[in-house]
């Protein structure tokens, strides 16, 4: 849900969400909540014909949508209001693999007769299961007894091998194991993940009162590509086997792209102040600083190795007067300063710290 409380015919109401009122965007997101495709839900004007697919329903019309750029061979999860048989079918014939909890009045009568009722499987016990397979052997509903049971169909794969899981007995006050078909575990081991996104982007999000949806929707894309970065950036780096404590955080990433764009912004205006402040004043007046206590902050990895935008300039206005050079590792004292960076570096026959510091 895009939050908005304005008006909008687009804006609908969504029971039981953290943000019940707003724009219905309907995800596609990869298990560690990177979005990969969406659509923001319009009313009839969502499906090119007017209307939804009538042999899959809304829920199966959304779906069939956003898998269109799915590889073949894939497997996708999904929660029941979007899971029935015949979109089930529709995707094998796709080579699209599919797995989602269902509806029991969604399964068709010859094959809801022959599932075991609720209370046979509370007879049994905590892990049973029942376990029924369409007559093509395409299809598998599974229904699975935790504290509630849990109907769910496949075509991916079946009950075997069959799991362990750990769950909290009320009774014993204590952890128990109990079986868990196959098909449930992938199930809840891949599930979750557009909730992961939606979470992800609630924590820092952009906030700003607007009265006009389009605005609205612009800044919560920002927010979505920002957080798409960040868990790509994430996944990258532990690719690269960097330690997790030397990666960035969602909020220090986040605020590390604010920096460079400030950056950006701030040389360009500092060049036009210097350019318009030696056309007005004398030299004298130019040349007088005044005295900090505290040096300037460095600025941000990828300001400093932007390329063309880093000149170097007499900075002190002594000539016996050194700053020390800024530079990691450098001791020694320079007059030279970054136009861009506005930070002291060393430009000698010894030493390149000025080349080094942008590289």
């Amino acid at each position: 849900m895009i939050p908005f409380t304005g008006t909008t015919q687009l804006k609908q109401y969504v029971k039981c969400k953290p943000n019940p009122v707003g724009l219905k965007n309907f995800v596609l997101a990869s298990p560690d909540g990177l979005v990969l495709d969406f659509f923001i839900y319009q009313g009839a004007k969502t499906w090119p014909c007017g209307k939804p697919n009538p042999a899959l329903g809304i829920g199966g019309t959304v779906v069939e949508r956003l898998t269109k750029n799915v590889p073949k061979g894939s497997e996708i999860f999904m929660d029941r209001y979007f899971t029935s048989m015949n979109l089930l079918t529709f995707l094998l014939e796709n080579e699209i693999y599919a797995t989602g909890t269902i509806q029991q009045n969604r399964i068709p009568k010859e094959l809801r007769t022959k599932l075991s009722l609720d209370k046979d499987l509370l007879k049994k016990g905590r892990g049973s299961f029942d376990e029924i397979v369409r007559q093509d052997e395409k299809i598998s509903v599974i229904k699975w007894m935790d504290n509630k049971s849990v109907l769910l169909a496949t075509t991916a794969v079946g009950s075997d091998p069959i799991q362990t899981v750990r769950r909290w007995n009320k009774t014993t006050k204590k952890y128990v194991n109990i079986n868990c078909p196959n098909a449930i575990t992938r199930y809840n081991n891949s599930m979750g993940d557009v909730d992961l996104a939606d979470r992800l982007i609630s924590y820092y999000r952009i906030a700003i009162r607007t009265k006009k949806w389009p605005v609205k929707v612009f800044w919560h894309m920002v927010d979505l590509i920002i957080t798409n970065c960040w868990v790509m950036y994430k996944k990258d780096k532990f690719a690269c086997g960097v330690c997790k404590k030397e990666i960035m955080d969602l909020l220090e990433f986040k605020l590390n792209i604010g920096e460079c764009f400030a950056a950006c912004a701030e040389s360009k205006r500092r060049t036009y102040d210097q350019a318009f402040t030696e056309s007005s004043s004398s030299d004298k007046d130019l040349l007088v600083r005044k005295k900090t206590k505290t040096p300037n902050p460095l600025p941000p990895e990828d300001v400093c190795r932007t390329e063309n935008r880093h000149l170097p300039i007499c900075g002190v206005t002594d000539k016996n007067k050194f700053m020390r050079c800024r530079r990691e590792g450098c001791h020694q004292k320079t007059r030279f300063k970054c136009t861009s960076c506005n930070v002291f570096l060393c430009i000698a026959n010894d030493r390149q710290c000025f080349f080094e510091f942008h590289s």
